[in-house]
C-alpha cells in the first residue's frame, strides 16, 4: 500500500480532474474494503487536503463529498463509528449552507452551492437509510447548517429540504 500511497502527493493531487477524481476514490475505497478501513480513510482525508478550495470546481467538490459519503457507508456496513468522517463533512455542509443564505439574488452561485448542498441530502438519507440501529454517530451529520440552508431556499428547494426531513425524523422515531 505504500506504493500506492506514494504515486499521491500535492502535485498530483492537484493535477486529478473529474475523472481522475472518481478513479481515485474508486481505488481507496477498494483498498479500504481489503485493507484496515480507517488507516485508509485517514490517508485519503489527507490527501484531499491538498486540493484547493479556490482552485476545485463545483463538480469536484460534489464528487468528493459523494466519496467521503462512500467512506461513510463503508464505515456503517462494517460498524465502525464515522464520527471522524461526518464531523469533516458536517462542517463543509456548514460553510455551504451559509455561503447559500448569503448569496440570496446570485442566481448562479445558489445553483452551484444546490448542487453541493443536494449531494449532502442525498448522501445523508442514503447513511440513515443504510445503518440500520443508528449507534455510529450519524447524528453528526445533522447540524445547525439546516437552519441556515432552510430560510435561503425557495420552492423545488424549500420542497427537497422539508421532505429530506422529514424522511430522517421518521427514521429517527
Amino acid at each position: 500500500m505504500v506504493r500506492i500511497y506514494s504515486k499521491f502527493h500535492q502535485k498530483r493531487m492537484r493535477e486529478l480532474t473529474e475523472a481522475g477524481l472518481q478513479n481515485f476514490f474508486h481505488l481507496f475505497l477498494v483498498l479500504a474494503a481489503m485493507a484496515e478501513t480507517e488507516d485508509v480513510a485517514s490517508r485519503v482525508m489527507e490527501l484531499l487536503h491538498f486540493l484547493s478550495p479556490v482552485s476545485t470546481s463545483t463538480a469536484q467538490r460534489a464528487l468528493i463529498w459523494k466519496g467521503y459519503f462512500a467512506f461513510i457507508l463503508t464505515y456503517v456496513e462494517k460498524s465502525m463509528d464515522i464520527t471522524v468522517l461526518a464531523e469533516h463533512l458536517s462542517r463543509a455542509f456548514r460553510e455551504k449552507a451559509k455561503e447559500f443564505l448569503v448569496a440570496k439574488n446570485d442566481y448562479v452561485q445558489k445553483q452551484n452551492l444546490w448542487m453541493l448542498l443536494s449531494t449532502y441530502l442525498d448522501g445523508v438519507q442514503e447513511v440513515f437509510e443504510t445503518s440500520r440501529l443508528l449507534y455510529l454517530s450519524e447524528e453528526k451529520l445533522l447540524n445547525d447548517g439546516f437552519s441556515m440552508l432552510l430560510p435561503g431556499c425557495r420552492g423545488a428547494e424549500l420542497a427537497a429540504v422539508l421532505n429530506f426531513l422529514q424522511d430522517i425524523l421518521s427514521r429517527l422515531r
